[in-house]
């Protein structure tokens, strides 16, 4: 949840380090010895495998033709280059270098190599949000399976 935000935003790139300005619920940060034990091997910035830009017009086409009866009517989806100081961008990098680890592909490859995507929501969570946001979850997740899937294939 991205709290004070109105919209819905595809992350684009995820940070090493910089975690130190924000602690977790526990009072905790990782330390710089942690982060280089984790991640000494990794770039400063990684960023998804997949198509971003095409994912993210796609996921917005499929919003922006809604049906007005669709609860992701009207929605608001953007993309971001900026997934946050801590768990966002920390949650995002993580799963970015699992998968590239796995593949051997930290950087460049194919969209296979890192196909993750992180996703912010608005922070309101009343039944009408829940099930706005769980529209356009959807469409931003088929919009990926269908960029994996076209690379994939290529």
């Amino acid at each position: 949840m991205a709290s004070g935000r109105q919209y819905y935003a595809a992350e684009r790139y995820a940070h090493r380090s910089g975690y130190s300005k924000h602690k977790d619920l526990d009072g905790c940060t990782p330390s710089a010895d942690e982060t280089e034990r984790d991640f000494g091997d990794c770039p400063d910035l990684m960023e998804t495998s997949l198509a971003f830009d095409n994912v993210v017009q796609q996921w917005q086409s499929t919003i922006s033709d809604s049906p007005k009866t669709s609860p992701a009517c009207g929605a608001d989806c953007r993309p971001s280059e900026n997934a946050g100081n801590f768990l966002c961008d920390f949650t995002y990098y993580n799963s970015m270098v699992w998968y590239g680890r796995q593949n051997k592909k930290l950087e460049g490859g194919t969209s296979s190599d890192r196909p993750v995507i992180f996703f912010h929501v608005p922070a309101e969570s009343d039944e009408a949000a829940l099930e706005k946001g769980t529209a356009v979850a959807t469409a931003l997740i088929q919009a990926m399976v269908e960029d994996f899937v076209a690379h994939r294939s290529a």
